[in-house]
């Protein structure tokens, strides 16, 4: 048999001796147990993401589908309304020239009432449109909570 060398004997960065078992394995560190579920971690959280992700992208396709049928309603009544303030106009042009409270007047307040009448309807087809997002966002928490 060869007997070890001296060189054999070098002790390694932790301080344990490699040849003989002279050194003390108490301040070695135990080994993380091995737990196989702790593997599916990574995968369970991207599939989370993943569900997540698809989630928001309907959600959004929904807020986005409410808003552009409001607009395309809100732009059929901003036509309406330009059409029946040019009406009302031309008859102001062909009516009596201008006096105190003519008809002239009447269609800058019309024009500016329907100005409001559309921002008003605008700002509330967004507010909508957060509400449907908003609501299928919560939606999926109790969804969440079951994955």
């Amino acid at each position: 048999m060869v007997k070890p060398t001296a060189a054999a004997k070098v002790t390694p960065i932790d301080g344990r001796k490699l040849n003989g078992d002279s050194g003390s394995h108490a301040d070695a560190p135990t080994p993380p147990t091995f737990d196989p579920s702790m593997m599916l971690l990574p995968y369970v959280e991207m599939s989370r993401a993943l569900v997540r992700a698809h989630h928001n992208a309907r959600a959004m396709i929904e807020a986005n589908r409410t808003l552009g049928d409001s607009l395309r309603t809100i732009l059929r009544r901003q036509q309406d309304l330009a059409f029946e303030i040019a009406e009302q106009a031309m008859n102001a042009a062909a009516g009596a020239p201008a006096g105190p409270g003519d008809e002239r007047e009447s269609v800058f307040h019309r024009a500016a009432e329907a100005v409001r009448e559309l921002g008003e309807a605008m700002i509330t087809a967004q507010l909508h449109a957060l509400d449907t997002l908003r609501d299928k966002s919560l939606s999926f928490e109790g969804v969440e909570r079951a994955i």
